[in-house]
């Protein structure tokens, strides 16, 4: 279906900015060494920061620009304890899968603070909220055009710390934005069913938490609890949707 309102110019128009205002960011923290997930406290506090008043400021900033409101991005107290709750099922599914193929290791509760405090939250509300929520709304409700168009923003938008931070090469970076666009349309799924920010959000950061302090035998089973694991999750937004239009969200 093509798009007939501005939903997806309005999101180009905030990535082009967000990718003009972070890209120099990232820049600066590879020149200082950073990790991807950084590990020290002031790295952690410094990330925390510029993703919490950055991603929200820009958001905020094409809200008021175009008159649409935070309700409008999911963050509102609509469809939360459904969202949470698919939320968990999905982590609970993704742990079980990397229990039973790899091993944990002592979680930093400081970078485990970052993941669920300001990776998550900011994260889904710029690429769920902002970029799902308005190309959906534009596209008469069709969910794979919404969900592959913002998957597509979602995944290009690591390019910045693929290339100047993790200084991935070619086949790396194409790996990883490839799993990025995958992830996107899981968390869409998981958003679509309760409008809410706080399931994705949630999800996002036990994903992030999983890959970070799980540790495998070889890189193939890492590969394949990664595929697996979203394979598990992505079933649940789907059992839920075949329960019937009665507990199907609407927008």
């Amino acid at each position: 279906m093509r798009c007939s309102g501005p939903g997806l110019r309005k999101s180009l128009q905030l990535f082009t900015v967000f990718v003009v205002v972070w890209t120099p960011y990232r820049f600066l923290t590879g020149m200082l060494g950073w990790k991807v997930i950084p590990h020290q406290p002031i790295p952690v506090i410094v990330e925390s920061l510029a993703k919490i008043l950055i991603i929200p400021g820009l958001v905020y900033l094409f809200l008021r620009r175009f008159g649409d409101s935070w309700s409008d991005v999911g963050v509102s107290g609509r469809g939360l304890r459904k969202s949470v709750f698919l939320a968990l099922l999905g982590s609970l599914a993704l742990i079980s899968v990397y229990l039973a193929l790899g091993s944990p290791v002592r979680p930093d509760p400081l970078v485990v603070g970052y993941l669920f405090l300001a990776v998550g939250p900011t994260e889904e509300l710029m690429n769920r909220g902002y970029y799902f929520s308005m190309i959906y709304r534009d596209c008469g409700g069709e969910f794979w055009t919404a969900a592959v168009l913002s998957s597509l923003i979602f995944s290009l938008a690591h390019l910045p710390i693929d290339l100047l931070v993790a200084g991935y090469g070619p086949a790396m970076t194409f790996l990883h934005l490839t799993f990025a666009f995958l992830a996107g349309i899981l968390l869409s799924a998981y958003y679509r069913m309760g409008w809410n920010i706080a399931g994705p959000s949630l999800l996002h950061a036990a994903m992030d938490t999983c890959n970070t302090y799980f540790r495998f035998s070889s890189p193939q089973l890492q590969f394949s609890s990664l595929v697996l694991g979203m394979i598990v999750m992505g079933l649940i937004p789907v059992l839920w949707s075949m329960r019937g239009p009665a507990h199907s969200s609407s927008r």
